[in-house]
């Protein structure tokens, strides 16, 4: 350490390998308990960039500086900040999107696929992959949504994923605003008109009949449905340990519902039998409804085809059963509105928000028991006559005791 004759505190730092300029200060003020900043040392250059003279110069500048009650160590930590800030900003949309996909957890794992599918999807549209999140216009948007402006709920789904993308990387400092927010109401994809097809009992002893027509697995996964109206991901991926059938029902945890809530079916008698065969003999961490090798059941269009071919409804879908469950239960006058929606476990419908739903949190089980009964006997009626009734009088328990 060689220290400078002519301007106090500065001094040379002569190391094995380099040799730098150093200035050694005292911050100015005082600390909370009343006593003075310890002394600090500042490092500011080395003998090939300042000469002895130019380092008097420097070292002049800073201890002026310091006189005015700045600190240049604090001042380069936070010009270091805004530096490392300003280089994550300077990472692209693609590069930060495959980040946010790599830790994206929300929900089950079909609705994972579909939101990290949705929004790869929409930043290869707006071609905007290379560039950085704040050179994103709110026009590169609206030139995504004009490509589906047919296709009102894929334009929703893109928008979506899109939106919660940009609030992330607000919230992490790698953008200033989310162009989605700023898109005009006009503009944004309207939602899509309510689905309103059901299935008659005609259509639903047609279904049965097809299951005996198709594989053993996918047969047994649609008479499954007939009786539990979950959604079609749920039934799929169910294991052994989801059923249980000393204390007939099904259980599913948050990580295993589209909502992400955890939810739980009472199972019919014959639901029951129908479940026994499918798990006897099986580990609980067995698939109930496997493909060879057991693999989940990835085949949608070709099991959709098939069920549509066998029992000759051509606009078969997995979700009208669900429709179907609500809408009969409704037309035979059994049980409540609210008890059918609570087995669909529909989060955000008119029956379980606002005021209602900060009070009312029972579980309904002993009517959700009652209700799933009525349905299985409504299925068995369906299933060997094609008719809900029998010579119009109801066979499954009356009213007055759901």
């Amino acid at each position: 350490i060689v220290k400078d004759t002519e301007l106090r505190g500065l001094r040379l730092e002569i190391g094995p390998l380099s040799a730098s300029w150093v200035l050694e200060y005292r911050p100015q003020g005082l600390l909370e308990d009343g006593r003075r900043p310890s002394s600090k040392s500042y490092k500011f250059g080395d003998v090939h960039s300042h000469t002895p003279p130019e380092a008097r110069v420097e070292a002049s500048k800073l201890k002026n500086l310091i006189k005015d009650g700045q600190d240049p160590s604090v001042a380069r930590k936070s010009a270091t900040k805004l530096r490392q800030i300003e280089a994550a900003r300077r990472t692209s949309v693609s590069a930060l999107a495959e980040a946010y996909i790599a830790s994206y957890n929300v929900g089950t794992a079909k609705n994972i696929t579909t939101e990290t599918g949705a929004l790869r999807l929409a930043i290869t549209e707006m071609g905007v992959g290379w560039a950085e999140p704040q050179d994103v216009l709110i026009s590169d948007v609206s030139k995504m949504l004009s490509l589906h402006s047919d296709r009102p709920s894929t334009a929703r789904h893109r928008l979506g994923a899109l939106e919660r993308f940009f609030d992330h990387l607000v919230e992490a400092g790698h953008a200033d605003i989310n162009p989605c927010e700023r898109i005009a109401k006009r503009q944004r994809p309207k939602p899509s008109r309510p689905r309103t097809r059901y299935y008659s009992a005609e259509e639903t002893q047609r279904l049965w009949v097809a299951a005996q027509q198709i594989t053993a697995t996918y047969g047994n996964y649609l008479r499954a449905m007939l009786y539990c109206p979950l959604r079609a991901s749920e039934m799929a991926n169910m294991r052994c340990s989801n059923v249980e059938l000393d204390n007939k029902r099904l259980v599913l945890s948050a990580l295993e519902t589209k909502n992400g809530d955890p939810f739980s079916m009472p199972l019919s008698d014959a639901a029951v039998t129908l479940f026994q065969s499918g798990v006897t003999g099986k580990a609980s961490t067995d698939l109930v409804f496997p493909l060879a090798g057991e693999k989940p059941m990835t085949s949608w269009k070709s099991l959709l085809n098939s069920v549509r071919k066998a029992s000759d409804i051509p606009d078969f879908g997995w979700h009208h059963m669900r429709r179907t469950f609500m809408t009969t239960l409704a037309d035979q006058g059994i049980g409540s509105a609210d008890v059918a929606d609570a087995l669909l476990n529909h989060r955000q419908s008119a029956s379980r928000s606002g005021v209602r739903a900060a009070y009312d949190h029972s579980a309904l089980w002993p009517r959700k028991v009652d209700m799933m009964r009525a349905w299985g006997d409504l299925i068995e009626t369906a299933i060997d006559t094609g008719c809900w009734t029998v010579k119009g009088v109801q066979t499954v328990i009356p009213l007055g005791k759901i």
